[in-house]
């Protein structure tokens, strides 16, 4: 009989410790699930605060325009609507534009434009590469593309539109202003233009020239030896010459407007021939004494210094058209340069030359049209030697 109450304490015993270990494994068990939820509750809290915060930055700077004015976005942004910029843009590199565009302001691309949809330009447009756009073109200032542009639609301008490179058009074009294409234009449809239209390879202000006779040799106008005034003499070179070859500043020349004017440069136009290498302006002083085209001359063409010539000397000169497109002038061009004072009076090569190696023809002003003399030229941007 004790035995057997000794054998059920003892049970009894076992019993109640293995409840009590259960019992402690459990709390243990809780506690640590209750360490990892507060850990996990932790960490998403957390995330949720560096979120609000970064929020909070960029509300503030949208707020105050950022530093400096600029919100700098480091990230890509995709922009699933309309965008509508009330001032103006500036695009570093490329622009692409799946949709249409609408810029209240001016419109600068350092690289291409591609605008899928439509493009309305209140102000000025300045793209540094190509141009192409899909559908119609609205710009209410000036257009300037360094490149070529294509365009679908039509095409509207409100200022000037001068474009570097080939513009194709597959609709109407209408211009308020002058248009100047460097090389060709296509358009598809009809063009309205309510000034003129300069197309091929056009003369601007500033640009830096060769003077060639209009014949088949394409000799070149340079610089040698002294004539009156103390000017140097000019004289055309043959394209094989070595003085031509190894002087070309000495018969390069840059166009200056003498009335402030810019752009591209129009017939009848007052301007000035400077060499490429120092202040020598291409003029004439009128001394009656001719150097190389002895009999019918007038006048000396020489080059002279723009700081030391007396005011008597004439460097002022104009295009008179010959053989041309349009009232402006191009590459493509046959011309005269004459004073505009006395139109008679025109640049003209005459008898042969001796100053440096290859030289042709001399260069003189005068009234004479004597055969096997002329007058006629053409401007060149590059020569080929």
């Amino acid at each position: 009989m004790n035995h057997t109450y000794l054998i059920l304490l003892v049970l009894l015993i076992i019993n109640v410790y293995c409840m009590c270990q259960l019992s402690s494994i459990k709390k243990r068990e809780n506690m640590t699930n209750t360490q990892d939820i507060k850990k996990q509750i932790n960490t998403i809290y957390q995330a949720d605060i560096d979120a609000i915060r970064n929020l909070s930055i960029i509300a503030g700077k949208l707020q105050s325009g950022g530093k400096n004015g600029i919100l700098t976005i480091p990230g890509n942004v995709n922009i699933e609507g309309t965008l509508i910029v009330n001032k103006d843009t500036t695009f570093k590199s490329n622009q692409t534009v799946s949709g249409s565009q609408t810029i209240s302001g001016t419109h600068n691309v350092s690289g291409n434009s591609n605008i899928s949809g439509n493009s309305n330009i209140s102000g000025n447009s300045n793209i540094s590469g190509n141009h192409t756009i899909n559908k119609k073109s609205i710009v209410k200032g000036g257009q300037t593309v360094y490149g070529s542009q294509t365009i679908t639609g039509s095409h509207n301008v409100s200022g000037n539109s001068n474009i570097s490179g080939n513009s194709n058009i597959s609709g109407n074009s209408n211009i308020s202003g002058n248009q100047f294409v460097n090389k060709t234009s296509l358009i598809n449809g009809i063009q309205t233009l309510k000034y003129n239209s300069i197309i091929g390879n056009g003369i601007k202000y500033g640009d830096n020239i060769f003077i060639a006779l209009a014949d088949k040799r394409g000799t070149i106008i340079g610089t040698c030896g002294r004539g009156c005034g103390g000017g140097l003499l000019l004289q055309t070179y043959l394209l094989t010459s070595s003085y031509l070859n190894e002087n070309q500043t000495d018969c390069q020349w840059k166009i200056i407007s003498t009335t402030g004017k810019t752009g591209p440069v129009k017939y009848g136009d007052k301007l000035e021939f400077k060499l490429v290498n120092g202040r020598n302006l291409l003029g004439s002083c009128g001394s009656g004494r001719s150097r190389w085209c002895k009999s019918g001359a007038r006048g000396d063409a020489v080059a002279y210094n723009s700081a030391s010539s007396p005011s008597s000397y004439k460097t002022t000169w104009s295009f008179r058209k010959i053989k041309s497109k349009s009232d402006y002038v191009t590459t493509d061009d046959t011309l005269e340069i004459i004073l505009p004072e006395n139109s008679s009076k025109k640049l003209r090569a005459c008898q042969m030359s001796s100053c440096g190696s290859g030289s042709l023809y001399g260069v003189d002003l005068t009234y004479s049209s004597r055969a096997g003399y002329t007058s006629k030229w053409k401007l060149k941007r590059t020569i080929h030697l």
